[in-house]
């Protein structure tokens, strides 16, 4: 009996060293893993008296509803879990409002959280609703955010902005198939599937990216997409095809090229309320060159973004003041010493040469002729709606344009002739002030001002740019390695002239290109290279349209990769790229050398409604390395209504897998979860 009761108490000890080994392990593994952190002493401590958690169900993630009771609206924007005796912050779809006397459901990531009883907070600013949750797993990996049309695997979940695009072997059909025969073709004839950003393709035209196909003559291509709008708008699309092209918008048709053809252009445009629409095109090639371009432009229907307030209009006489050069800071300052006119004016349209347009100059009924003169017109507008507005002018001699008393927006203080300018900005909501500069020596004097609103979508440079300006006279350019000179730029290898900040990047020293001058001081503009770099803030998903023009090379990095690459020795080229975003901060790099003659780069970045690739009722997951998943597993779809779309899946081989899933209704996008859970590897 003494020997059996100390087996007992051995057996014990062992059982209980074990228990709290393995404990140890998988709390070990819960912390060296988690996607939560800990909250210390942060938690919130006062109970919400008039909210409740009426139920919950686990599905992958934990997806709980709660019932506000009160007369005021309940906001949470913090969840909380308590695992084993520590409090963690874990991912949720928080913050969200509740109206009084409704209820709402909120998703909780259960990524990484072992099984069990834990205590749940879903905390705001007036406290925390609470209660006891018992998640029987745990997912694999989550995404909580816009669950979209489409999304790819490698490892996170990531929402995919472009189209689905599917590629067919169409030999051996007609030498023009029937569209409806394309969008007919089943998987015996698919060449790809896959996602892509923009519809930018050929076999042949520099600069544009290649199919990536086994074949490209005689193959066919569907690419879907949906175009998210949250106002009024008309969406404007421009396709150059060869050979054919066809595209509609919820069904209907916007352009129709349907042809045999060398590469034309084609543009269209339709009018779309508030909601998800599904753009559809379809292309084919018969033989010869394979080019497809398609761009989207969504510009809101909106009557009054902007109001002008006034235009203030004075007149300087420069004869005796420098007329060739007068300084623009004592313009702008209405420093001259000869003012001979004054007047509140409607437009700035001018002209004294009317094959270049415009009006007379208000001041021509008076003695004073049109030359040897100086103006400046301050502008005050309205701003209705915050977003991206488009600043063009017109100019013969000199014009300086400042936004706000400080910020450049166009600068070309030279004499020259009739040259024209367009600067995009941004504009918060509330009152701005224009100041314009402009002078006239002798001949064609010319001067013309106008702002338009572009869209309504987020700011995108935010503060300007912080730019570095390098030394590359001592560079061996005989060996021309470019890639090597572009390493040891952005390691910061070479001399450093000078650290500046400017407020957009549209420089040159050859006016006739346009442009303000370089920026820096102390060495020329032969053998230099710049690094400018900017943080950009976004809400909500967005494109980000890249426009560059520039003499010699040019990198654009957006959070480190690599965008566009206009890296070479050129004249003045003009590029075009687009990236999808996130919501949240993002880097943006700009890389550019100047070997010798004409330095010229401008940059251009403006952002448009993104395109989801895919459709509305259809979730698509592209897993592009399979080994990133378990062999087995369930994907669910979850939205604040419930399950909206769910899948066992069983991953063969070790190629793309592509997976859909038919959801409830239009539902796609909407705000939800993405949950993979219930496998193993």
């Amino acid at each position: 009996m003494k020997v059996r009761g100390g087996l007992s108490k051995i057996v014990g000890t062992v059982l209980l060293m074990l228990v709290t080994v393995s404990m140890g392990v998988v709390l070990y593994a819960y912390m060296q893993n988690k996607t939560s952190s800990s909250v210390g002493n942060t938690l919130p401590q006062v109970r919400v008296g008039f909210a409740t958690i009426e139920k919950y169900f686990w599905r992958g993630d934990l997806v709980v509803y709660v019932a506000n009771h009160g007369d005021q609206e309940l906001k949470l924007d913090k969840a909380y879990l308590r695992v084993g005796n520590e409090w963690v912050a874990v991912k949720s779809s928080l913050p969200t409002s509740i109206p009084p006397h409704s209820s709402k459901a909120v998703i909780v990531s259960t990524v990484n959280i072992p099984p069990g009883n834990h205590e749940l907070r879903l905390a705001g600013p007036g406290g925390y609703v609470g209660s006891i949750v018992d998640p029987p797993g745990s997912a694999i990996m989550d995404y909580i955010g816009t669950i979209t049309p489409a999304a790819t695997i490698n490892s996170p979940i990531t929402p995919a902005s472009g189209f689905l695009a599917k590629f067919y072997d169409i030999r051996g059909l007609e030498k023009v198939p029937s569209v409806n025969e394309i969008l007919g073709l089943g998987d015996d004839r698919l060449l790809d599937e896959r996602v892509v950003q923009q519809i930018r393709f050929s076999d042949t035209v520099s600069g544009l990216p290649r199919w990536g196909l086994p074949q490209t003559d005689r193959f066919a291509a569907v690419f879907e997409g949906v175009v998210s709008v949250k106002e009024k708008s008309v969406l404007k699309i421009t396709a150059v095809s060869d050979d054919g092209v066809y595209i509609t918008v919820d069904g209907k048709v916007v352009i129709n090229g349907w042809r045999l053809q060398a590469a034309t252009r084609y543009e269209g445009s339709i009018t779309l309320s508030p909601g998800n629409h599904e753009v559809v095109v379809v292309y084919f090639e018969n033989y010869g060159i394979a080019t497809l371009e398609v761009s989207l432009d969504l510009v809101p229907v909106t009557q009054n973004a902007f109001s002008v307030i006034s235009i203030t209009g004075k007149y300087y006489d420069t004869t005796d003041y420098n007329p060739s050069n007068p300084d623009y800071r004592k313009v702008l300052n209405d420093e001259l010493p000869t003012k001979f006119f004054e007047d509140t004016e409607q437009a700035i349209d001018y002209t004294d040469h009317s094959a270049y347009g415009g009006k007379p100059w208000p001041f021509t009924n008076t003695y004073r002729d049109v030359n040897c003169f100086a103006a400046h017109w301050v502008v005050k507008v309205q701003v209705n709606v915050p977003g991206m507005y488009e600043v063009n002018a017109i100019s013969d001699d000199g014009i300086v344009i400042l936004l706000d008393n400080s910020k450049q927006v166009i600068s070309d203080w030279t004499l020259h002739g009739p040259r024209q300018y367009t600067q995009v900005i941004y504009l918060s909501k509330g009152t701005h002030r224009f100041d314009i500069a402009y002078y006239e020596n002798y001949g064609i004097a010319r001067a013309y001002f106008n702002l338009s609103f572009i869209g309504n979508t987020n700011q995108v440079v935010s503060g300007g740019w912080e730019a570095v300006v390098y030394d590359l006279t001592h560079y061996t350019w005989g060996s021309l390695n470019l890639n090597e000179l572009y390493d040891n730029i952005i390691q910061g290898k070479f001399p450093v002239v000078g650290k500046y900040r400017v407020d957009y990047i549209d420089f040159t020293d050859h006016a006739v290109y346009g442009g303000s001058p370089w920026f820096f001081s102390g060495h020329g503009t032969d053998y230099f290279a710049v690094v400018f770099k900017t943080t950009i803030n976004v809400k909500d998903y967005i494109v980000l349209n890249i426009n560059v023009y520039t003499d010699d090379g040019t990198k654009v990095l957006v959070d480190g990769n690599v965008v566009l690459d206009a890296w070479r020795l050129q004249s003045p080229h003009h590029y075009s790229a687009g990236i999808a975003l996130a919501p949240g901060s993002h880097e943006i790099a700009v890389v550019y050398f100047e070997r010798t003659g004409i330095a010229r780069l401008k940059v251009d970045l403006y952002p448009s409604a993104p395109v989801y690739a895919g459709r509305k009722d259809v979730f698509t997951l592209v897993i592009n390395d399979p080994s990133a998943v378990p062999k087995d597993f369930r994907i669910t779809l979850i939205n604040e209504k419930g399950i909206i779309g769910e899948k066992e899946v069983h991953i063969t081989g070790t190629s793309k897998q592509v997976i859909t899933i038919k959801v409830k209704g239009d539902s796609l996008p909407t705000r939800g979860a993405i949950v993979i859970w219930g496998g193993r590897k």
